[in-house]
């Protein structure tokens, strides 16, 4: 029994770090995800599509002016190497210019808030991964959650729905001491990312494959089917964001550790097996709970029946995404990013408009399933080359 509980420890010691991402993640995404629920029930389908349109917008605008610099300073700063505080001032700098070209489009000045105070977020973030502190990362993360809910609600009532993204923009700020206290620290060098460019650039491009994976969608989606059904398909993809939540915790813990030459093959196997489960949940689960949840939203049950597939590929393919970008094989990520893409981009266009939202659904889970491919055959072939 002694033997017994001396390993329970061991390995409980071992995993503290992830114990902490793993709390911060999952209480995270339930907060952001009941949050996005209970504004869901506020809102008609349409109203909740504009939102989710503009905050589309506006994350497309901060991934833009990121040049890649998240992944980049997490892999970095793993390896000792002091980026971030150059990279923060010249992606302070593209936020700022982004953040104008949006006003002068929409004449909204809360999203040029949400581009600046979003892109401080994402660095301190990295920053804090590369570093593996963790615990440290744990708590603002989840402590930004619950301003962005108590900040959302309360400026949504007073200004209403605009309140709402200017209530997300400015929780992000309460990071702003992490990037103050890197200038304090570390010097400002330029120097250091002149021979990282190409692998900054390669980061830079998967940064926008992820604005068309992540938002793309939602602009495509406007002018072939409406808000209400923007508002549907938002709504799905929150659902779906809930049961992505282990997959993404496992690749914070493990790019910075695959960075630093560290195994993490056995967390990966238990990670896809645990997705393949949560997948069969979705599917089952939705058309029980989701019409009791959400009646004014007819079509969620099967997007989220359908996008419950994607769980299992994308387990994969964040999995193979963070050996490649810890070996700094960040261009064999560009391509599969861009492939997928690519299938997502023609089957929004080609079963959209034939399908409905059935089919961009069907659309989405196909581009994770070809970029799952691709990693694969990579994968073999390049392991027999190392033969």
């Amino acid at each position: 029994m002694d033997k017994f509980s001396n390993k329970a420890k061991k390995f409980l010691s071992s995993t503290k770090d992830l114990q902490y991402l793993s709390v911060a993640n999952i209480s995270g995404k339930v907060i952001a995800g009941v949050f996005w629920f209970y504004v869901a029930t506020l809102m008609e389908a349409e109203e909740y599509g504009q939102i989710s349109y503009l905050i589309a917008i506006a994350v497309m605008a901060t991934r833009i002016s990121l040049i890649g610099s998240g992944q980049t300073i997490t892999v970095y700063l793993a390896k000792k190497i002091p980026i971030h505080t150059p990279l923060i001032i010249i992606t302070t700098t593209l936020s700022v210019i982004s953040s104008i070209v949006v006003y002068i489009i929409f004449q909204e000045v809360v999203l040029s808030i949400y581009i600046i105070s979003m892109m401080f977020y994402d660095t301190a973030l990295g920053s804090l991964l590369g570093k593996k502190q963790f615990k440290k990362y744990s708590g603002y993360f989840i402590v930004q959650k619950i301003c962005s809910v108590i900040f959302g609600l309360t400026l949504y009532f007073l200004l209403g729905p605009i309140g709402l993204i200017l209530g997300i923009g400015l929780s992000f700020l309460i990071l702003l001491p992490i990037i103050i206290g890197s200038f304090k620290t570390s010097k400002i060098d330029f120097s250091l990312i002149k021979p990282r460019f190409g692998f900054m650039m390669n980061n830079y491009g998967l940064t926008i494959e992820k604005i068309f994976g992540g938002q793309i969608d939602k602009i495509l989606i406007l002018p072939i089917l409406g808000f209400a059904t923007v508002g549907n398909f938002h709504l799905g993809f929150q659902v779906l964001s809930v049961m992505l939540i282990l997959p993404g915790i496992v690749f914070q813990y493990t790019l910075p550790r695959d960075a630093s030459g560290i195994s993490n093959r056995k967390i990966k196997k238990i990670t896809i097996i645990i997705s393949i489960i949560f997948a069969v949940m979705g599917i089952v689960l939705a058309p029980i709970i989701l019409p009791t949840m959400f009646p004014k939203y007819e079509e969620v049950v099967e997007i989220v029946q359908i996008m419950s597939i994607f769980i299992i590929p994308n387990a994969i393919n964040t999995a193979l995404i963070s050996n490649y970008l810890g070996k700094e094989k960040s261009k064999i990520v560009l391509i599969g990013q861009s492939i997928s893409i690519v299938t997502y981009v023609l089957g929004i266009l080609s079963l959209g408009p034939e399908l409905g939202i059935n089919g961009i659904a069907f659309a989405y889970v196909l581009s994770g399933i070809v970029q799952s491919i691709f990693y694969i055959i990579y994968k073999k072939k390049y392991e027999k080359k190392q033969i």
